[in-house]
C-alpha cells in the first residue's frame, strides 16, 4: 500500500499544473488570440531573468547488471504462486482475503461491502474494532463483527454509528513459491526463447526507461532554473487553490475509496500532521504556478506560443502521447487548458536547450530515479 501511494503521489505532480480556465479547441485566430490573453493575463507578476546563454548540468546514467537482476526479480515476483492456507485460525499479522458487508441497523450501507480484500490484520487501516473481530476466527467461515464508527469519521452519516460486518475469511496468503529464472519459465510469459534473449530486451527497455528519466529531470531542473532567476510578484491566490484543493480532494477521495482515515494515512505515509501536509501542498503548488507563468512570459516574450492549426496539432500530439484520442478527452481527465500548457512547456525547453551550454555529468540510474521521485 505504500509503495502504491507514493507513486500515486507522483502522479499528482502532473495533475496539479492542469489549468482551471476554459477553452475552445478551434483554429479560428480571433479565438485564439481572446484564449491567449486569458491565459497570459497574470505574466506581469513575472520579471525573467536572463535566460540565453544557461550554464546547464545533464545527468546521464547507465544500465548496469544490477538494474537487470532488479527487473528479473520483479518478473519473478510477479509470477509467484500464491500459497492460499484455507484451515486453521487467523492470528494478528496474519494476511488474509476476506468478503464482507457493512450493515447498519440491518441494512448494508453505501461503500460497505466488497470482495477478496487483502488485508493485514493489525494494520489493514479498517477502522476500530475490525481487525481484532477477526483474530482467531477460522478459515472459510463467516463471522459476524460489531464496531462502532469513530465520531469523526469521513462519511458524516455513520458517525458514531453502531454497524456489524458480515465477514468471510477465504484463506490465509501463505508465503509465495518463487518461479526459477529459467529457459523454460521465459517461454511461459514471453516471446523468447532464453534468459540471454529475454534480458537483452530487458536491457533495451530499461535504456529506454533511462532515457525518459534523463530528459524529464533534465526538464525539471530548466523549469527550476527559470523560477530561480525570476523574480515573482504576488501570486494569483485563486491558481494556487485550485491546485491545493486539486491534491487534497485526491488524497481524500483516494482515503475512502481505500477505507483509510485521511488523517492517519497521512501521519503513516508522509510523516505528517494535516497542518504539516496542507502547508506541503501549498508550497509544491506556490511553485507549480511559478513554473507555469515563467513559461508563458517567457513563451510570450519571444513568441513561441503556437497559434491556430499549429496549436490544434501540437495539442492534439499531447493527447495522443497520453493515450486518448481528442485533446477534449485528454483535457477531460486532466484539466482545461492543461494541453496547451504542456505545449508551451515544451516550446520552452526547446527554446532554452537551443541557447544553452549543456555539459553531461555520469551518474547511476539509481541516482537518477531518486531525483526523478524528489522532483515530483
Amino acid at each position: 500500500m505504500k509503495k502504491k501511494l507514493l507513486c500515486l503521489f507522483t502522479c499528482m505532480a502532473m495533475l496539479l499544473v492542469a489549468c482551471t480556465g476554459t477553452r475552445e479547441n478551434t483554429s479560428n485566430k480571433e479565438e485564439v488570440k481572446e484564449e491567449k490573453e486569458d491565459i497570459t493575463q497574470y505574466i506581469d507578476c513575472v520579471t525573467l531573468g536572463e535566460y540565453k546563454g544557461l550554464e546547464l548540468v545533464k545527468e546521464k546514467g547507465k544500465v548496469e547488471k544490477a538494474d537487470i537482476q532488479a527487473k528479473i526479480n520483479e518478473i519473478l515476483k510477479q509470477n509467484a504462486i500464491e500459497k492460499k492456507i484455507k484451515e486453521g485460525k487467523v492470528k494478528l499479522g496474519d494476511t488474509i482475503n476476506i468478503d464482507y458487508v457493512g450493515k447498519v441497523d440491518g441494512v448494508p450501507f453505501d461503500n460497505g461491502s466488497a470482495k477478496s480484500q487483502i488485508i493485514t490484520l493489525g494494520s489493514s487501516g479498517y477502522i476500530p474494532g475490525f481487525d481484532e473481530g477477526l483474530v482467531g476466527k477460522e478459515v472459510g467461515k463467516e463471522v459476524t463483527i460489531n464496531v462502532t464508527f469513530p465520531t469523526d469519521y469521513r462519511e458524516t452519516s455513520l458517525q458514531g454509528k453502531a454497524a456489524t460486518f458480515d465477514v468471510t475469511i477465504n484463506y490465509i496468503q501463505g508465503e509465495e513459491e518463487m518461479p526459477e529464472w529459467t529457459d523454460a519459465f521465459v517461454r511461459t510469459i514471453s516471446e523468447y526463447d532464453t534468459t540471454k534473449e529475454y534480458e537483452q530486451q530487458i536491457r533495451v527497455e530499461l535504456e529506454q526507461q533511462l532515457k525518459k528519466v534523463e530528459e524529464e529531470n533534465f526538464n525539471g531542473t530548466i523549469l527550476s532554473k527559470l523560477v530561480e532567476i525570476s523574480q515573482f510578484k504576488e501570486l494569483p491566490e485563486s491558481m494556487v487553490t485550485s491546485r491545493s484543493d486539486a491534491l487534497i480532494n485526491y488524497y481524500k477521495d483516494f482515503a475512502e475509496q481505500n477505507n483509510i482515515e485521511y488523517a492517519d494515512m497521512i501521519k503513516g505515509y508522509f510523516n505528517m500532521d494535516e497542518e504539516q501536509f496542507n502547508a506541503k501542498v501549498k508550497e509544491t503548488s506556490e511553485n507549480s504556478v511559478k513554473q507555469i507563468l515563467t513559461a508563458f512570459a517567457l513563451a510570450d516574450k519571444e513568441n513561441l506560443i503556437p497559434e491556430g492549426d499549429k496549436r490544434a496539432e501540437k495539442e492534439l500530439e499531447i493527447a495522443k502521447e497520453n493515450n486518448c484520442e481528442t485533446v477534449e478527452q485528454f483535457e477531460s481527465a486532466y484539466g482545461e487548458g492543461y494541453a496547451l500548457q504542456l505545449v508551451v512547456r515544451n516550446e520552452v525547453l526547446d527554446f532554452i536547450k537551443k541557447n544553452a551550454t549543456i555539459t553531461e555529468k555520469k551518474v547511476t540510474a539509481e541516482d537518477l530515479a531518486k531525483e526523478a521521485q524528489e522532483n515530483q
